[in-house]
């Protein structure tokens, strides 16, 4: 990403770099580029074999790592999870349960004055309730994990129907391809697996750096912590209608994911030569590829300010929550492929800030921001953070060591 940031500075939009056998084209600073890439000539960019193949021994054939009728297919059996009636029956039902259990272990931490890492906690969260949620089970993520991995570490052990994961519990296991036929085991085992990954790290990431950034600089907290106390009174717990009052508790989501997009960098390969608009040109066979940690670092788009965290940036002059393009606010990815859990993730992380915010103070670990891994020696221009782990994600390298008291 560093890398990629600098040379972006050095050389100017659309640089390349060519290996033997191969010549990839950045895009990261120029908006229009990607969405030339990712909607305008669409059909001209796919994920290619060679992404395919690095990434078949985790994501298979799902939707993260398919390109065509089959991508087609994935998305449009994930959709079916994501209905307004399931967000009324179902996904803030879950969520809400699933907070009471979260509150109880921070309940026990702030009682007993223990250290705990948050990020493990966020993980375990949205790991339980996305299953919860897709799934309809509470156990499924526990034997999915324990079970479905080979003792190798990179390739499943085994299918879903050794465990009778592919019984009606989950909501798409009674779906039909375009012949009629049900999934396959190994269908539907790909579609779980790409629907946890999304579920659990995404959000789970998003949230750890949110509160990074409230407890760095606690004086963001007081609006935060007004407005929750208003639209949300006696702790009660948002529904989807509530969001739209909820605008500092967006705004604070937004911008963490301008500046620590759960998906930092994306790639896809030409299969039909193109040319971008007032650009290079791009042949068969060549990837391009992006960074949206990349594009929330750039001045010409998010202004000179853009290395702040400064979630006013989306409220308007009417008090409302900016509605900025897809292509400038890229966290979500961009049509056809935008999110699909947008609105899941969003409901998730306002419902977890407005109540933990209201009901914890929290603080960083003594010590721990004297002595963790930071990336200012990478990042000169960059404010501190704590260096994030190598991953296609963005999570936090190490613990994320934190203390909370019961206000």
């Amino acid at each position: 990403l560093e890398w990629s940031f600098v040379s972006n500075k050095i050389y100017g939009p659309g640089f390349t770099g060519t290996v033997p056998f191969l010549r990839f084209v950045d895009i990261s600073t120029r908006v229009d580029w990607i969405e030339h890439v990712q909607k305008t000539n669409f059909r001209k960019y796919e994920k290619g074999k060679t992404f395919h193949n690095i990434n078949k021994d985790v994501l298979g054939d799902g939707i993260f790592n398919q390109d065509g009728h089959k991508w087609y297919l994935q998305r449009k059996v994930t959709s079916k999870i994501f209905t307004a009636q399931n967000f009324t029956s179902i996904i803030t039902p879950a969520i809400h349960k699933d907070l009471e259990a979260l509150t109880a272990l921070l309940d026990h931490h702030a009682q007993s004055g223990t250290t705990f890492d948050l990020q493990d906690v966020f993980f375990r969260f949205t790991l339980q309730s996305f299953a919860r949620i897709a799934f309809e089970s509470s156990f499924f993520p526990l034997f999915l994990f324990h079970f479905l991995w080979g003792e190798g570490g990179s390739k499943f052990g085994i299918d879903l129907k050794t465990l009778g994961i592919d019984s009606p519990v989950i909501p798409f296991a009674e779906d039909r391809d375009d012949e009629g036929n049900p999934l396959t085991p190994s269908q539907l085992k790909d579609a779980v697996v790409n629907l946890l990954i999304a579920g659990r790290d995404t959000t789970a990431q998003a949230l750890t750096w949110s509160f990074f950034r409230l407890i760095k600089s606690p004086s963001l907290q007081a609006p935060l912590i007004k407005e929750a106390e208003t639209v949300l009174p006696s702790f009660k717990l948002p529904e989807m209608d509530d969001l739209k009052m909820l605008k500092v508790a967006q705004s604070v989501v937004f911008e963490t994911l301008r500046l620590h997009p759960s998906i930092p960098k994306n790639l896809k390969q030409c299969v039909e030569d193109d040319q971008l608009p007032g650009g290079p040109r791009i042949m068969k066979g060549d990837f391009v590829r992006w960074g949206d940690w990349i594009m929330g670092r750039q001045p010409h788009i998010w202004g000179d300010d853009c290395l702040e965290f400064k979630p006013s940036r989306w409220i308007d002059e009417q008090g409302n929550v900016k509605n900025e393009s897809q292509w400038k606010f890229h966290a979500f990815n961009g049509q056809p492929r935008y999110c699909l859990g947008f609105r899941l993730a969003t409901l998730e992380m306002v419902t977890i800030l407005t109540h933990l915010i209201q009901r914890y103070d929290l603080s960083f670990a003594p010590g721990w921001w004297d002595n963790v891994d930071k990336a200012n020696g990478i990042m000169p221009h960059d404010d501190d953070t704590p260096l994030y782990g190598a991953s296609l994600s963005l999570p936090m390298k190490d613990p994320f060591l934190v203390r909370c008291v019961l206000k």
